[in-house]
């Protein structure tokens, strides 16, 4: 693990994702404030998928 830590290209490697994640969340936000039929079927499937996740997490 020490070698790991120490190496040099994880800070960069953990920035690129963190940027990467960024990126995509606000990609994700913008879609879904939108007012048309993608935003709607987006907020559809992210809604889908929070239930059934919801619903075997409780079975």
């Amino acid at each position: 693990m020490d070698q790991f830590l120490d190496s040099r290209d994880l800070r960069e490697s953990i920035i690129d994702a963190a940027f990467d994640v960024e990126s995509a969340i606000g990609k994700l936000s913008g879609a879904a404030m939108g007012d048309d039929a993608r935003a709607e079927r987006l907020i559809r499937i992210i809604g889908e998928f929070m239930w059934e996740t919801r619903r075997e997490q409780n079975a």
